[in-house]
């Protein structure tokens, strides 16, 4: 079942300045394969969001 999420008009749009950084995680075992993260910093490095692509793993080995 696939969540729907209902858009409102925005209150506040800005641009603003943000770090992104593409790194590997994992040691290469199936509980923990190596992967693409994605991480977006503030300038003063703070973390503001994450994408692990560990899902897509998940999804994929239990694919019979």
């Amino acid at each position: 079942m696939k969540k729907t999420i209902e858009m409102q008009t925005p209150l506040q749009v800005e641009t603003i300045p943000v770090i992104y950084v593409l790194s590997r995680r994992g040691d290469g075992t199936n509980d923990n394969p190596v992967r693409h993260v994605h991480q977006y910093w503030s300038e003063e490095g703070n973390l503001l969001a994450e994408k692990d692509e560990i899902e897509r793993f998940k999804l994929n080995t239990n694919v019979k």
